[in-house]
């Protein structure tokens, strides 16, 4: 249920990550707007509800849960920061609904809410993503954020650019490339809208599971393809590929499909190599309003003593995948700022599959309970950098 109502939200979310080499975490955005759930009233929450994809309260108790017991292999946090001068009754109530998980206190300077992202991501996120300290000040603010830092659990092999047999397109050229020195978690080839894609899977030793998806030039495409087959492996299911057999032979969009006769007990063979890759990214997320953030900040200004506010909503996320694991991190933060009015031998073939053009990555959480298949962290992936 949780699991299906955060990939609904995913798919809103992904528009963000099509404009170019970019990384964003949909739950993080998620789970910022579940806490506000509860301060919602009205169209607003109605509104709020169907953007989440479950009942207000509902969604709350599974964000305070998420927040409050994480998968092993992520660390989360979330705050609530607020100007006394501005306090009500209501946020006071607010305020103590979301603590614990969250940390609260006055609103703190700039430093202090850097020092707060840094605690939280394992280092990976430097800086807030809401300015405190330039401009009017804030009145309110409520954040999330999530990071991981895993090993794979079988480390990539580093070979050099000439082991490469596709043409390689810019932004991938010219860089070394990782190959998975045994059987590889799961590979093959799905369905889309627009035609097969090729995917590649690796797993963490404790099971984050992260796909890598070829194909069509449609990031929202290759995205939703790639946060679906995560999200079956996470959860221990076995996705369908498309037999190689019932592919046409010769070149796709990021793979070689070729048949010789050769002594087999397999009838498909696949070879996959991937570039190592880094992305960091900030987003605004108050503009699109199917994103649900002028509704939550709306919630929160009723909140506080009346005045004119101007609500400020974004995401700052970074990501890297090399042949040794993956690391990912992002913060969401909803600040309400004052001063202002609020805006809202048989034949065999054999597939070649070489992640050298722009492709979607999904990570999503492995385990039971409701951290089961879980999408995390999702990248559109436009350039390589030194795998060595």
């Amino acid at each position: 249920m949780i699991a299906g109502a955060v990939a609904r939200y995913a798919q809103r979310f992904h528009p963000l990550l099509a404009g170019g080499h970019s990384v964003g975490s949909p739950l993080g955005a998620w789970l910022l707007l579940a806490l506000v759930g509860p301060a919602t009233t009205g169209g607003e929450r109605e509104r709020l509800a169907e953007t989440l994809g479950l009942g207000i309260d509902t969604a709350f108790a599974a964000a305070r849960s998420l927040l409050s017991e994480p998968h092993p292999e992520l660390a989360v946090g979330s705050a609530i920061w607020h100007d006394a001068a501005r306090e009500t009754p209501a946020l006071l109530e607010f305020v103590r609904r979301l603590v614990p998980p969250a940390d609260a206190g006055p609103m703190p300077t700039q430093a202090e809410a850097d020092a707060w992202a840094r605690e939280r991501t394992m280092g990976l996120i430097e800086q807030f993503p809401l300015a405190l300290d330039v401009g009017r000040p804030m009145a309110l603010v409520l954040a999330t954020a999530l990071a991981t830092k895993v090993s794979w659990d079988e480390p990539f092999l580093v070979v050099p650019p000439g082991s490469r047999q596709l043409p390689a397109e810019p932004g991938f050229a010219d860089v070394s490339v990782l190959v998975r020195p045994g059987d590889p978690f799961w590979q093959g080839f799905v369905s889309t809208p627009t035609g097969p894609a090729a995917a590649f899977a690796a797993r963490s030793r404790g099971g984050l599971v992260v796909v890598s998806v070829i194909g069509s030039r449609e990031p929202a495409v290759l995205l939703e393809a790639a946060q679906a087959l995560a999200m079956e492996l996470a959860a221990g299911r076995e996705p369908a590929r498309i037999p190689l057999a019932e592919l046409p032979l010769g070149d796709g969009p990021g793979w070689r499909i070729t048949e010789a006769e050769a002594p087999s007990l397999q009838t498909e063979r696949y070879s996959c190599v991937l570039p190592a890759w880094e992305a960091q990214s900030d987003h605004v997320l108050r503009g699109p309003p199917e994103l649900g953030f002028a509704d939550a900040g709306s919630a929160l200004v009723r909140l506080l003593r009346p005045d004119d506010y101007d609500l400020e909503a974004k995401q700052s996320a970074v990501a890297r995948y090399t042949a040794l694991g993956f690391e990912a991190a992002a913060v969401t933060a909803l600040g309400v700022r004052a001063g202002a009015a609020m805006l809202p031998s048989r034949r065999v073939r054999t597939a070649r599959i070489e992640f050298t053009r722009p492709h979607a990555v999904v990570a999503a959480t492995a385990g039971g309970g409701e951290w089961s298949g879980l999408p995390v962290f999702a990248a559109w992936v436009t350039e390589a950098i030194a795998a060595d």
